[in-house]
């Protein structure tokens, strides 16, 4: 069994609710506030690995890869990574240095047999449990039927189905803890497999006071059962909500009480399609703002823990280091699970850093011609790139890519050098003021 590598923090640098600090994992080593990007396909993971080799990227850690992802995305790279060529050199050079220096996340993402976008993902991935593929036929199926008949009350019996079918799946694991250990340990031996640093327990989607309980057992018995798996990091605390938890204020205190009680050194944290800066999301604006708070509270009375954010969309700038050392999205702001394929244009969106929001391939150009034929970004991607108007849909789609990925990075490098100046709350102050995102303002000052 792997020797465990445990999370080891030494904070730098504090400003307000704000810090930059070192996290090391063993042979890992990551400046914080640091962004992780979430890759879906060996395509992106690829382009990931081509920046990160050329420009260090050093407030970059690292990539999540949702577990029914994982095949299709890591299967081929891990087994090229140990094969050596005719000069003894490693065919997968690049991938093995990553597996051994960057933050690596296999993301169970079990909210998804809740919302429909994703269910079917889990059907057909032979390693994954059983009975997370038995659900996903079963919803097919049930998908199928319906849509055979014509009534317009379909739609809301396929939810009114997955309603009932969600609430069965996690009622058996939690009622049956020979088949909850189980399931745990078939999701983190392959989390294992797949060259995790960090072990991500299997927890639901919490939509009740039920699941939340279920959510802290799960949290507990993986740290468990990961002693017994060849556990080569942490294993985190993980809870997942809908953002609508933020106004259940019962709820938001019992987490806070969790916390202080948690032995776990690396706590994850999800809110599924938190788009804070809506007008209407005051309440909710306050709530995510004072979780910040405790977590830096939780930071300063225990240095040694850390908190990470994923699919943070809009908030990935505002959050960067305050109360979260590692926040993640995905190349469109985690906005493509909001909407059906069908209706998703096949040219990339262009994240614009003044206005810290994705913009069609049209409006790019619009903005690009009206700023006289240049990009409105010093990043190297834009800066290299003369002619973005006559890039093919291949050539366009990795260019917003890449300039997503070096874009980030940057700013993070900022935030953690204004941390170290004393300056980080007014320049994040600023930069939200002059963004579309001018309501997040509420969340840092």
């Amino acid at each position: 069994m792997s020797q465990v590598q445990r999370l080891v923090v030494e904070p730098l640098h504090r400003e307000g609710f704000a810090r930059s600090c070192k996290v090391r994992l063993g042979t890992r080593g990551f400046l914080t506030p640091s962004f992780v990007i979430r890759i879906d396909s060996q395509e992106k993971l690829d382009l990931y690995l081509r920046l990160k080799k050329k420009h260090g990227l050093h407030h970059t850690s690292g990539y999540v890869v949702r577990l029914f992802d994982a095949q299709r995305t890591l299967g081929r790279r891990i087994r090229g990574s140990s094969q050596v060529d005719l000069e003894g050199r490693f065919v997968d050079s690049d991938f093995l240095k990553s597996s051994l220096m960057d933050l690596i996340l296999l993301d169970p993402a079990l909210e998804n047999l809740y919302y429909e976008a994703h269910v079917g993902a889990f059907a057909f991935v032979s390693n994954l449990p059983r009975e997370l593929v038995n659900y996903s036929l079963e919803y097919t199926s049930k998908r199928e039927e319906l849509e055979k008949r014509s009534d317009s009350g379909d739609q809301r019996g396929l939810r009114s189905w997955l309603d009932d079918r969600y609430h069965q799946f996690w009622d058996r694991l939690q009622g049956n803890e020979r088949a909850r250990t189980k399931f745990i340990r078939d999701i983190l031996v392959r989390q294992v497999e797949y060259g995790a640093s960090v072990l991500i327990p299997p927890v639901p989607l919490i939509i009740n006071e039920n699941l939340f309980e279920l959510t802290k057992t799960m949290n507990r018995k993986s740290a468990e059962v990961s002693r017994l798996v060849g556990l080569v990091g942490e294993c985190a605390d993980a809870f997942i909500f809908r953002v609508d938890a933020l106004r259940n204020s019962d709820l938001m205190q019992e987490l806070k009480e969790y916390l202080d009680k948690a032995r776990a050194r690396f706590t994850i944290f999800k809110f599924k399609y938190i788009n804070l800066n809506d007008e209407d999301r005051v309440v909710e604006r306050k709530n995510f703002k004072e979780l910040m708070q405790t977590l830096d509270l939780k930071s300063r009375l225990d240095p040694n823990r850390s908190f990470m954010l994923l699919e943070a969309g809009g908030l990935t700038f505002a959050c960067a280091g305050r109360g979260f050392d590692f926040v993640s999205t995905s190349f469109s702001l985690d906005r493509e699970d909001r909407m059906r394929r069908t209706e998703k244009s096949p040219w990339g969106k262009w994240y614009d850093p003044q206005y810290q929001i994705s913009f069609d391939r049209d409006v790019f150009l619009e903005t690009y011609k009206n700023n006289g034929g240049r990009i409105p970004c010093d990043c190297a991607e834009c800066v290299s790139t003369s002619r973005p108007d006559t890039l093919g849909i291949d050539d366009w789609n990795r260019f917003v890519k890449r300039h997503y990925l070096l874009r980030r990075n940057q700013d993070y490098t900022e935030i953690a050098d204004a941390i170290s100046d004393g300056t980080a709350t007014a320049g994040t102050i600023d930069r939200l003021r002059d963004s579309a995102l001018k309501n997040l303002v509420e969340l840092v000052r």
